[in-house]
């Protein structure tokens, strides 16, 4: 849906930050307002949180150009990847504990994304039609 929308990925990240800041924007104002105008809108803010703030704009960034540019599923495994990967990294720092259920479902995300790209899902031919609607072009 999204790769045929002519519509910029910057423009769309635009409004959907908009959106989101006049309601952030409100429900901080009535439950800190006061703190805020005393000490300042960053306050307690250390270098982790800054880090932490970069890195989900960035990864929005990233999200909204893979939805554009490739496809959700694509999407949903590199995101599924991702946890799998946290998880082992997190057991291998001592963080977690490990657990069966854990590295079973690891290994079948593993398996899933292996299976995707030995046989991916046939390509649907892209069919254009013309203003006069007597000339169909179809481009495989």
């Amino acid at each position: 849906m999204l790769k045929n929308v002519n519509s910029n990925m910057w423009i769309q990240n635009i409004r959907l930050s908009l959106m989101t800041l006049v309601f952030a924007t409100f429900t901080m104002w009535s439950s800190d307002g006061s703190k805020i105008m005393e000490k300042g809108l960053f306050q307690g803010w250390t270098s982790l949180v800054w880090t932490m703030t970069i890195a989900a704009a960035t990864s929005g960034i990233v999200v909204s150009a893979v939805m554009k540019y490739a496809d959700n599923i694509k999407k949903t495994y590199c995101q599924t990847l991702a946890i799998g990967l946290t998880a082992v990294i997190s057991i291998c720092l001592g963080e977690r504990n490990f657990s069966l259920s854990l590295m079973t479902g690891v290994i079948l995300v593993v398996i899933s994304i292996a299976i995707y790209a030995l046989y991916p899902p046939p390509q649907r031919p892209l069919i254009l039609v013309s203003d006069s609607e007597e000339e169909v072009v179809e481009i495989v």
